[in-house]
């Protein structure tokens, strides 16, 4: 896997968006939201299925599907407030 450091802050920001774990098995909206959201970021960093899977607590499989959504959830205007405002806290220093 990937450095740790990296994904754990990506949770936390998204956790601190959200309200919640998303690490969880909780399928509350939010939290299915910033999983999808917190996976296509690993992706776009480079990450594989397997080792986004470890860090967020699923399967590839999961990932997979999770990766197929947040393409399909940045065309509605909440969802891509959410995408936002990860973006900017991550590219804070």
């Amino acid at each position: 896997m990937a450095d740790p450091s990296i994904w754990r802050k990506y949770v936390s920001i998204m956790e601190s968006i959200v309200g919640g774990d998303i690490r969880s098995r909780s399928r509350k909206r939010d939290f299915v939201v910033g999983r999808a959201l917190v996976a296509h970021q690993l992706r776009i960093d480079g990450w594989t299925l397997e080792s986004i899977g470890l860090a967020l607590n699923r399967d590839h499989a999961t990932v997979s599907h999770a990766l197929d959504m947040a393409r399909d959830y940045m065309i509605y205007p909440d969802f891509a407030e959410i995408w936002s405002k990860f973006q900017i806290k991550i590219n804070e220093k």
